[in-house]
């Protein structure tokens, strides 16, 4: 019984761990716009990103 629950708490620990989410503000000029979904933006470094 104990070993079951020791598994179902690493397993619970393991998904919840690999399910976090990094975000992080971009801002900058709109260079492009594809697809209607696809943004080109420049960063502070004028690297193009699509997002």
């Amino acid at each position: 019984m104990a070993r079951h629950l020791i598994s179902q708490l690493l397993l619970s620990v393991a998904l919840s761990l690999s399910t976090m989410a990094y975000a992080e503000t971009v801002t900058g000029p709109l260079v492009g716009l594809s697809d209607g979904d696809t943004l080109t933006i420049l960063d502070s470094t004028n690297t193009q990103l699509k997002i």
